[in-house]
């Protein structure tokens, strides 16, 4: 049961961080960065 509610904890903090870093990705698109403009 533990085990569960580790995964999902795990899951949440992916999901968080992956919004992260697709965000810094865009801020850095709309300074005129085009290589990280893939999305």
């Amino acid at each position: 049961m533990r085990k569960i509610i580790f995964l999902m904890a795990l899951l949440s903090n992916l999901a968080f961080a992956n919004y992260d870093f697709r965000s810094i990705l865009e801020k850095l698109c709309n300074e005129g960065r085009p290589e990280s403009c893939f999305f």
